[in-house]
């Protein structure tokens, strides 16, 4: 992957690619991954902010892969990449079809996994992938200016 959108020329500081089982189990694993991933490439962020930069990766890995899992199909991947002042999170699956935000009632148990990343994260979205898609997400590692 080359340069990202808004992530200027600042070279990788760190890449890595874990493949998944296309079952629920991946989120699990998915998410320590991806944790330990954080911690990595975001050394240089305070502990305090890196507990929460963590706890958001966290979550948005697990709706992120679950998605993937139940209505992408295989091949699985999540990668986790830092550019700049942001971590990219991509999981990869094997249906070409953008998941798609829905609304839900307030009684609803499920349909808001892609609501919860893009409220998350600093930006999000869905680019062609071999045989798939891949849908991403940034992760801010500083608090915005308020």
């Amino acid at each position: 992957m080359g340069v990202l959108p808004g992530a200027g020329a600042t070279a990788d500081v760190h890449a890595d690619e874990l493949p998944l089982r296309p079952e629920l189990a991946s989120v699990s694993r998915a998410r320590h991954w991806a944790a330990a991933r954080c911690e990595q490439a975001a050394g240089d962020v305070g502990p305090d902010r890196l507990a929460d930069v963590v706890r958001v990766v966290e979550l948005v890995v697990s709706e992120l892969v679950a998605n993937a899992v139940e209505h992408g199909g295989p091949p699985v991947s999540i990668g986790v990449r830092r550019h700049g002042d942001v971590l990219r999170v991509r999981v990869a699956d094997g249906n070409p079809t953008p998941p798609v935000p829905r609304e839900q009632g307030a009684h609803a148990t499920s349909g808001r996994g892609v609501a919860l990343v893009a409220h998350l994260s600093s930006g999000w979205g869905v680019e062609p992938g071999t045989g798939g898609k891949v849908v991403w997400c940034d992760v801010a590692l500083h608090p915005r200016a308020a």
